[in-house]
């Protein structure tokens, strides 16, 4: 139950901050003129802030030692758990039709790589 509510509260912080880069990376390309492969890097480094802070929260949040492998596979579930939050949202709440493209894999390992990271400094 514990590593429940920490996984809720690191999810939370996750949410808060993705929505408050991706607000900037909005008012950036409507400031600058930017293309639309400028805003894709924006994105994307935007999930990756959000799963590094993500990763830091829950370490942050979880007093207990553990192991490394735990750590990792923690911030894997988190990320994945993140990332299964965005197309619920994006499929029932936007009604995107969900596209499984590299593009898609390579944003969810980044978000996994960098969770990881965050949860291991």
């Amino acid at each position: 139950m514990r590593n429940f509510r920490n996984s809720i509260i690191a999810i939370i912080i996750m949410i808060i901050v993705s929505v408050l880069s991706l607000f900037v990376v909005s008012m950036l390309s409507y400031t600058y003129n930017w293309q639309a492969d400028k805003a894709l890097i924006g994105i994307t480094l935007t999930y990756i802030v959000t799963g590094f802070i993500g990763g830091l929260s829950q370490k942050v949040i979880d007093k207990e030692q553990k192991r490394m492998g735990r750590k990792m596979l923690e911030a894997m579930i988190l990320s994945s758990i993140f990332m299964c939050g965005l197309i619920v949202l994006s499929v029932f709440v936007i009604q995107n039709p969900l596209e499984v493209s590299s593009r898609f894999l390579m944003i969810w390992m980044l978000l996994m790589g960098s969770t990881c990271l965050g949860r291991i400094l």
